[in-house]
């Protein structure tokens, strides 16, 4: 059996609708391969300048702020926040208010020496204070010597002792500002004869308090303005060898001093 040739038998007509065919799809391709060509060409040469445009666009808007515990929008009381300080070590001199908004370090050696005016209900002259000790964040432990003299002064004695005075332990402290202070004492107190130049002692018991209002010119010196009231309860021996208790006498004072705080 002859074996049948492919293409033998073939009309013209599907021949050439064969043939179309390939032509047709040959022609899509050559008109499809320019244009596709070019599209590729135009985005080439069109990226650069679309990302220069992009990068214009970016650098000409206003920087996002970024929202830290510290930025005005989490901190609306404080639009100008403050690093926290540092805390201070343990011991150190604490952080007072102060009325004249002085810095003031009550800390170290203290001395204070006043003089003023003072008197009480028998008694009126010279008032004086001096104290000597150290100071330790604030607080003052001091060795007190006050005294008011009424024999000699103002032209009138008053009919009491010739002075008043003694030494006393002192303690001070702030009144919430720390150049404004209280302070205390207590220790031997008693009255002075000055009869005829002479100095007799009548010793006995004292008390001394008051406030002291401080001009700090340096953080460790200045001036102070003290108001102090003086108590002694001195004691005489009677003729009979007892000890008795002699008149009380009290006396406030004004003075004006300098103090090493």
């Amino acid at each position: 059996m002859q074996g049948k040739e492919y293409g033998a038998s073939e009309s013209p007509e599907k021949k050439r609708s064969r043939s179309w065919g390939t032509g047709a799809s040959q022609a899509i391709f050559r008109a499809a391969v320019p244009r596709v060509a070019s599209i590729c060409l135009v985005l080439a040469v069109a990226q650069p300048a679309l990302a220069e445009a992009q990068e214009r666009e970016a650098s000409s808007k206003p920087p996002v702020a970024v929202k830290t515990a510290a930025s005005p929008e989490n901190d609306k009381a404080d639009p100008n926040p403050t690093p926290n300080p540092k805390p201070k070590p343990k011991g150190a001199y604490p952080h007072r208010p102060t009325i004249f908004h002085r810095p003031i370090r009550r800390q170290g050696f203290h001395f204070h020496a006043s003089l003023g005016t003072g008197g009480g209900p028998d008694t009126v002259g010279l008032y004086h204070a001096m104290e000597i000790g150290g100071s330790w964040r604030g607080y003052t432990f001091a060795l007190l010597h006050t005294f008011l003299q009424n024999k000699g002064f103002y032209g009138t004695e008053k009919g009491g002792p010739d002075e008043i005075g003694g030494f006393m332990l002192q303690i001070q402290g702030p009144i919430y500002f720390d150049d404004l202070v209280w302070k205390f004492a207590a220790g031997v107190g008693g009255e002075i004869d000055q009869t005829d130049g002479a100095f007799d002692a009548i010793a006995g018991f004292g008390m001394h308090g008051g406030v002291d209002l401080h001009f700090p010119i340096w953080p460790r010196f200045g001036p102070t303005l003290s108001l102090g009231l003086l108590q002694v309860f001195p004691k005489k021996v009677g003729a009979n060898g007892k000890i008795r208790n002699a008149p009380y006498h009290f006396a406030a004072g004004v003075a004006l001093g300098v103090t090493v705080f």
